[in-house]
């Protein structure tokens, strides 16, 4: 979204314009969860019911780092099982 702020000044009711800011901006839905690009591909292989050690295989990683990536989406997500994330991401994409 594209908007900008006018900086004017009035003095004696007259009004004088001194410069525009222009912002760009994205609004996001207040529900959504900001992950990295790492954290993503994690999640979305742990949405295909894959194993720690068969998601560190495909993306390059020791088990215990997907370990750490799947407990920070755990609790990003607030809920303490795959089962549960897996629930509430179904639940949350067909509102």
């Amino acid at each position: 979204m594209k908007v900008a702020i006018e900086i004017a000044l009035t003095i004696d009711g007259k009004r004088s314009v001194l410069g525009m800011i222009p912002l760009d901006f994205t609004l996001h839905a207040p529900e959504a969860k900001r992950i990295s690009p790492r954290q993503e591909q994690v999640l979305d292989l742990v949405l295909a019911g894959k194993a720690n050690k068969e998601i560190a295989n495909a993306v390059f990683l020791s088990e215990r780092t997907v370990k750490f990536h799947v407990t920070s989406l755990l609790r990003l997500y607030g809920v303490s099982s795959r089962t549960e994330l897996i629930a509430s991401l179904k639940t949350s994409l067909k509102k």
